[in-house]
C-alpha cells in the first residue's frame, strides 16, 4: 500500500467539509479524473 499524498489529503478535506459532494466536483477541485478520485476514496 502506498502512503497518503497531497491529493489524498485534499480529497479528505473536501469530503470532511461536505460528504455529499460528487466525485466529479472533487475531481475538478483536485485536477484529477472522477475515476481516479473514486479509486482514491475507495483506497482511503
Amino acid at each position: 500500500m502506498t502512503g497518503i499524498d497531497d491529493v489524498d489529503y485534499e480529497i479528505l478535506e473536501l469530503l470532511m467539509a461536505d460528504a455529499r459532494r460528487s466525485y466529479r466536483e472533487i475531481a475538478e477541485a483536485v485536477d484529477r479524473s472522477p475515476p481516479t478520485v473514486s479509486e482514491c476514496v475507495e483506497r482511503l
